[in-house]
């Protein structure tokens, strides 16, 4: 599924170069799905490694999907050898308006179905497990937990507000 980018994001953002405004949707994310304290540094790292949070002009993260069958900004399967992930996994974010479908080029809304669908692959009692599962690569597994370290440290982690226990999965 993955359109791999590599290395971090630049400066600018409030932690690593996560952009401020995703921050937020990443930790409400992670508490929703109970993801734990590293949550939001994992969403933020496959966010990271797939769309480039959301500025990459490769096929599948605006339109279409990418070689695979994968789409928008999480890259989540919608066809192809890729699967159908999306249709399994698909969650509206808080503020949707009521009737209005999730959509898989919503940011918001694919790192909410991204969050569902690690949360039913094992996370986060099996973060590598979970993450193996949403691409099937250890590279991969690799590259978004070094990520996801990196951003954690730099203090991208739940926050105690939102309902989830610091100490949770960390």
């Amino acid at each position: 599924q993955a359109q791999c980018a590599g290395g971090l994001a630049g400066a600018g953002g409030t932690v690593g170069g996560v952009p401020t405004a995703d921050s937020p949707i990443f930790q409400g994310a992670a508490a929703e799905f109970a993801l734990g304290n590293r949550g939001p540094s994992i969403l933020a790292a496959i966010n990271y490694v797939e769309s480039t949070f959301d500025t990459s002009t490769l096929p599948g993260v605006h339109s279409g999907t990418n070689s695979a069958g994968a789409a928008g900004p999480m890259q989540i399967g919608i066809g192809g050898t890729a699967g159908d992930t999306w249709d399994r996994v698909k969650v509206n974010a808080p503020g949707d308006p009521p009737g209005q479908p999730p959509n898989v080029y919503d940011e918001a809304d694919a790192v909410y179905s991204a969050a569902h669908y690690l949360q039913v692959s094992g996370a986060p009692g099996d973060w590598p497990g979970a993450i193996f599962t949403y691409n099937h690569s250890s590279a991969y597994v690799q590259q978004v937990l070094t990520l996801s370290a990196g951003y954690y440290t730099q203090g991208l982690t739940a926050q105690a507000g939102q309902g989830v226990l610091l100490a949770m999965g960390a």
